[in-house]
């Protein structure tokens, strides 16, 4: 997978993984100066909405998660 060198306000800086669903990459939060983990759900899978609801359901429940 060619990585956008920008996804929103993030910066890519490299693939964490894939998987069937998606795709996890590596960017920087450049405005806090964080890295993070970009789960990008593989196209041929967002066309589907059950897939399209859970992959919500578990960036919601992610969300809820704090880290130090």
């Amino acid at each position: 997978m060619l990585l956008p060198p920008v996804i929103g306000r993030y910066r890519t800086r490299g693939l964490l993984g894939t998987g069937t669903f998606a795709t996890v990459v590596l960017a920087e939060d450049e405005a806090l100066e964080t890295l993070v983990a970009i789960k990008l759900l593989a196209e041929n899978w967002s066309l589907d909405p059950d897939v399209r609801a859970r992959f919500v359901r578990e960036a919601r429940i992610l969300r809820r998660i704090e880290s130090d």
